[in-house]
């Protein structure tokens, strides 16, 4: 089976998208994956970081060091992607780092020829070897966030509850729009994803109900709650459910990754996770 290929992305940095590439990757791999006949393995997953920060390779203790993604997609003939991947501490969960030289991917690519297809040229070889490929994007929708987005089969919008947040969505709805224009391709809208919500804040609340309210089912049910064990786990090189097992955080990915393999039809494949109830501070 060919892994469906998932593209977080935000109108602008800060709002979780790394983190949530991350413990969602995380989430998936404590999981028993099952298939007809086979016998019961743990889940198989790639986490490709495209943001020149580097910050997935940190957060899961990958050492950097060559190859990277800057060397599979800005060099020429680049190197191929499965050189350039790493194991990470956790069973399963596999990443394809980032280097510092993709922040200057829009120059280098700036005449390459279908530099449109990179992302999804470099991924094709790896599809069959996972179950599932997280996308981390960068903060700015440039050239590499375009061809990600080509490459995707799914797009998660993450969107921090902040009162500017649906202006941010609008946007990115307009990028969606005019990739399908002039690409011919769009991803398939797998939700829009609330994080950092506050425990009790009016404003915060609002953002949350407009959201629900105009997108309705788009809406992931479940919502990232702000949480300090996850802001704290990148400082120990560990996702959150591994650093703070039962907090508000890892429960909340827990159900979300739930909710996304059944947004990608991968639900079959994995057992049913209840719904986050912890305090949010906890």
């Amino acid at each position: 089976m060919s892994a469906p290929i998932v593209v977080f992305a935000a109108h602008k940095g800060g709002v979780g998208k790394t983190t949530t590439t991350v413990n969602t990757g995380r989430a998936v791999c404590a999981r028993e994956w099952v298939e007809p006949s086979i016998p019961t393995r743990a889940p198989r997953v790639l986490l490709v970081d495209l943001d020149g920060q580097a910050h997935v390779a940190s957060m899961l203790d990958v050492a950097r060091a060559s190859p990277t993604l800057e060397d599979v997609l800005l060099e020429q003939p680049g190197v191929p992607a499965v050189d350039a991947v790493r194991p990470s501490y956790v069973p399963g969960l596999d990443v394809l780092p980032a280097g510092e030289g993709l922040y200057d991917a829009d120059i280098v690519l700036a005449r390459r020829v279908a530099r449109e297809q990179l992302v999804a040229r470099a991924l094709a070889p790896l599809r069959d070897a996972y179950d599932l490929i997280l996308v981390d994007t960068p903060p700015q929708r440039g050239l590499l966030t375009l061809a990600a987005l080509v490459a995707a089969d799914y797009v998660v919008p993450i969107v921090s509850a902040h009162h500017l947040a649906l202006e941010g969505v609008l946007g990115l709805r307009r990028t969606l729009r005019l990739l399908g224009e002039e690409v011919g391709r769009t991803p398939h809208l797998a939700g829009y994803l609330l994080t950092q919500v506050p425990h009790n804040e009016s404003g915060a609340r609002r953002v949350v109900a407009d959201m629900r309210a105009e997108f309705g089912a788009e809406v992931f049910a479940t919502a990232i709650r702000r949480n300090a064990k996850v802001a704290e786990a990148p400082q120990y090189a560990r996702a959150v459910a591994d650093f703070a097992p039962d907090s508000a955080g890892a429960r909340d990915y827990a159900a979300f990754a739930t909710e996304l393999l059944d947004r990608v039809g991968l639900s079959e494949h994995v057992p049913p996770v209840e719904a986050a109830t912890a305090d949010a501070e906890s």
